[in-house]
């Protein structure tokens, strides 16, 4: 699996580890021979696309990609939104809280947003914009 796409991985698989103990399968995919284009509009210059699949207990299979020329910053918060709807699914099927991460700041009522604060990757909350912590610490 590309380097980059297991960086961007590593933080919120630790966050959902840590927090909640599920966590998919990551399963290297290569979509290069793919013939289906993988971006609108199949422009020959689109971004170039880092693939895995997230493989749940229940035998679904979910894409997680990143974009290989984002800076590491806006890779971990592209993962970091997937993987969270992967976990919140997953957690739906467990009849568990699927507000996750939880917002300390309003407590079961939304989960926190991966996001850009000063150029490193956050949980934050979707209301206040308050900072939780970075992508990564969760349960620390």
């Amino acid at each position: 699996m590309d380097p980059r796409l297991v960086e961007a991985l590593e933080p919120v698989l630790r966050d959902a580890r840590s927090t909640v103990g599920v966590v998919p399968e990551i399963c290297d995919r290569s979509w290069a021979d793919d013939p289906r284009p993988t971006w609108a509009g199949s422009d020959p210059v689109a971004p170039e696309q880092l693939w895995a699949e997230m493989h749940a207990p229940d035998g679904s299979i979910w894409g997680v990609w990143v974009l290989a020329d984002d800076p590491p910053a806006e890779r971990v918060v592209r993962a970091a939104d997937q993987v969270q709807e992967w976990v919140v699914e997953q957690l739906w099927g467990l009849r568990r809280s699927t507000s996750w991460p939880g917002c300390p700041e309003h407590p079961d009522t939304h989960p926190l947003a991966p996001t850009l604060w000063d150029g490193v990757p956050v949980w934050a909350c979707p209301r206040s914009g308050r900072v939780a912590c970075e992508i990564g610490a969760l349960g620390r």
